[in-house]
């Protein structure tokens, strides 16, 4: 078990990282295409289509935190209307639900991933769009081990 919260703990980390650095570097090439369309008429051609990955790495990446924050969009009226003594067993099968649900979507986001990699599809210069989109997958599965973290432990194995 402590094992696994180590991992959880690093797991964190790597997605707070990856958050502040997709941001940061959104933030500053949109400044950048900025100030160059204005004053020199010019841009970086490669600069629109990663901003555009990265807006897409912003929101798969606070879903994650958001969902490891039990911060997540939630519809609750089971467990608002579930008696007291029923509430756990109400919170385990919402966690179930919802990591079926997030696994399917890490499935069938993969097997998207692939046809992308299958087909060569470029996302800007000479880069492949698969290496971006691999974000999608890793995210969903993220999203549906925290679930059934929730599921089998009664609760997030990762909580800050």
């Amino acid at each position: 078990m402590r094992f696994i919260r180590r991992l959880g703990t690093l797991w964190n980390g790597v997605e707070d990282v990856m958050l502040v650095v997709s941001l940061s570097s959104m933030m500053m090439l949109s400044v950048i295409q900025i100030l160059m369309r204005n004053f020199m008429e010019t841009s970086l051609v490669w600069a629109d289509p990663l901003i555009r990955i990265l807006v897409l790495w912003i929101a798969l990446l606070g879903a994650m935190i958001g969902t490891r924050k039990n911060q997540h969009i939630a519809i609750d009226l089971l467990s608002h209307y579930a008696p007291t003594s029923l509430q756990s067993l109400v919170a385990r099968f919402i966690a179930l639900i919802a990591s079926m649900i997030a696994f399917v979507m890490a499935y069938f986001s993969w097997r998207f991933v692939m046809s992308e990699k299958e087909y060569e599809t470029v996302a800007f210069l000479s880069v492949h769009a698969w290496i971006f989109q691999m974000l999608i997958p890793i995210a969903f599965a993220s999203i549906a081990l925290r679930f059934v973290s929730e599921l089998i432990f009664g609760g997030r194995v990762t909580e800050e």
